[in-house]
């Protein structure tokens, strides 16, 4: 980290007590990130949709500090890992009272509204993962973020008229 930086180790820790200090704080910052992100994202008012799909733009939008995936918490205190927990269950009860919001107005398809926001959590932590291969797929990053947003809308959360012969998802 500190070679991709362009520091030395030791001006690295000069910020930061150990291994565990410095990846608390990406995660804390990650958190908090995040939880901002929903904050924005709930100001433009809209549709529990419409808040879902900016929340999702504001997480992935490449112009903004990337977002920490929180996978390796094990590796933390008890302490520092009980104040993650809680920043992170405290997006998604913010979100999951979205989705619930947009299932009582008839906008999404009731559901296990805690499941479905920490699967969007989770997919917004994978996206980055994949690296430089998003900008060889044809339309880019714009497109992978489109068609998350497509899944999230279409094929879960959005009550869609169904074909002839096909079952009902709902339930």
């Amino acid at each position: 980290l500190a070679t991709a930086l362009g520091v030395t180790r030791n001006a690295l820790y000069h910020y930061f007590d150990d291994l565990e200090d410095l990846l608390f704080q990406v995660y804390q910052r990650s958190c908090d990130l995040m939880a901002r992100h929903l904050t924005d994202a709930l100001q433009d008012r809209g549709s529990a949709l419409d808040i879902v799909g900016r929340f999702v733009d504001r997480c992935l939008d490449p112009d903004l500090p990337e977002l920490a995936a929180l996978n390796e918490y094990g590796l933390l205190r008890e302490s520092n890992y009980e104040m993650l927990l809680s920043l992170y269950d405290d997006i998604i009860s913010r979100l999951a009272r979205i989705l619930d919001a947009g299932a009582r107005s008839g906008e999404l398809r009731p559901c296990h509204s805690p499941t479905a926001a920490r699967t969007i959590v989770s997919l917004i932590h994978w996206f980055p993962l994949p690296g430089g291969w998003i900008t060889t797929i044809r339309g880019g990053r714009g497109d992978l973020v489109a068609t998350l947003k497509e899944l999230l809308a279409v094929g879960w959360a959005a009550r869609a008229t169904l074909h002839a012969g096909a079952s009902d998802m709902r339930g």
